[in-house]
């Protein structure tokens, strides 16, 4: 009975992770925007995920350039997607591994470049096309949903996001957002 209680408790605690997880899905509102210092969030971000880095003997460093402008974000929602990508960058990166935060103008194509690159496992080349879509995940006991709102957030701000990988070698996200200041 005892063993049937605490199933019936795991499954629960999932369920409501699964719900959690729908309703910030569709909840997704439109962006609050404000002038925003792009390397305040990474910081901020960085500083909320270094516990969780270093439970998993994860080793976490910011690389992130001075020259940035303030640009008009929700900073609440961009720091939402950087976190996303930062603990997918966790859970992926063994112990002993690395993660940089970067940041970076690219002022001839107008935009801010904000990258999480790991040294995990990677992501196999059949599954690239699928990341970005809702429920897919290779996660036991993920919702395939952190990915999904991520691209959601970013394109709300007229960005986009790139990824590249090599199974055994890493993951990069690149994270390209318009420096509209207006």
């Amino acid at each position: 009975l005892a063993q049937e209680l605490k199933t019936i408790s795991d499954e629960a605690l999932r369920c409501r992770k699964i719900v959690s997880s729908l309703l910030d899905f569709a909840r997704q509102t439109r962006p609050s925007k404000q002038l925003t210092d792009v390397n305040e969030i990474l910081g901020h971000s960085f500083v909320l995920t270094r516990k969780q880095a270093a439970f998993h003997d994860v080793t976490v460093t910011l690389d992130l350039s001075g020259n940035l402008p303030r640009i008009n974000l929700d900073k609440d929602q961009i720091q939402q997607a950087l976190i996303n990508l930062i603990l997918n960058a966790i859970e992926a990166t063994d112990p002993g591994g690395t993660i940089t935060l970067s940041s970076r103008l690219n002022a001839p194509a107008g935009t801010t470049e904000v990258s999480i690159r790991d040294t995990g496992i990677g992501i196999p080349p059949e599954n690239m096309d699928k990341i970005f879509d809702p429920f897919f995940t290779t996660v036991e006991g993920g919702t395939g949903l952190g990915l999904a709102v991520t691209h959601g957030i970013i394109e709300q701000h007229g960005g986009s996001i790139h990824v590249e990988s090599t199974p055994g070698q890493g993951t990069c996200f690149t994270i390209r957002l318009p420096n509209e200041m207006e």
